[in-house]
């Protein structure tokens, strides 16, 4: 069950994510509960080793920043040592990365005919070449996005 500190979150990754959304075409409340999905929407979360190295509040992996065309804060060079974990752990950058890469590989994964935030789950947990395999059952990832979807009212 959501909490209202669980709403305050969501809130602070979708405005977060508005100005990017604006520009790429994905629901600021889809990008919010991928966020909240991932990590809580941590923005404090860092970078880890567990599971292979992810960084930041979406949980980004330095091949996922890449094929996103490693996007960086803004006054920042993409080939500086770094940069991946500085726009991981940046909500602005990270959400930008998050939605170029959705753009990138946008596609009807779960063949119902629509494209739709449940496919860019599918993208953005499977990857872009991997979105129509099986969902693995009970993942804690899409419990979470389903939950927060319902709540929002996203399909």
């Amino acid at each position: 069950m959501f909490t209202k500190s669980f709403a305050a979150v969501v809130l602070l990754a979708v405005f977060s994510a508005l100005l990017i959304s604006v520009t790429y075409g994905q629901s600021p409340n889809c990008l919010g509960c991928l966020c909240e999905a991932s990590s809580g929407c941590n923005k404090t979360i860092g970078c880890s080793s567990h599971a292979g190295y992810h960084c930041g509040p979406f949980l980004l992996s330095y091949s996922f920043w890449a094929d996103a065309g490693q996007p960086v804060p803004q006054g920042l060079d993409p080939q500086r040592k770094g940069s991946f974990e500085a726009c991981a752990n940046d909500i602005f950058c990270a959400a930008d990365t998050v939605a170029l890469y959705i753009k990138k590989f946008e596609q009807d994964c779960n063949g119902d005919g629509q494209v739709t935030c449940k496919d860019y789950a599918l993208i953005h947990k499977l990857g872009g070449y991997g979105c129509r395999g099986p969902v693995p059952q009970n993942n804690p990832f899409f419990q979470t996005f389903y939950e927060c979807i319902s709540t929002v009212g996203e399909q």
